[in-house]
């Protein structure tokens, strides 16, 4: 379920049309990268960084 919510997130991100953050996503100078953070193990888990 947690994978699931940030690949929601990250995909209505990607999509916004807030100016705020849609200007630099079109032209490429900021991307959208959803991550798990495991507090066990400290590791971070890395979704499509596309």
């Amino acid at each position: 379920a947690i994978h699931m919510n940030v690949k929601h997130v990250v995909r209505g991100l990607r999509q916004t049309s807030d100016p705020i953050l849609a200007e630099p996503l079109k032209a490429g100078k900021v991307k959208v990268v959803g991550a798990y953070y495991d507090l066990d193990t400290g590791a971070v888990d890395f979704f499509d960084r596309g």
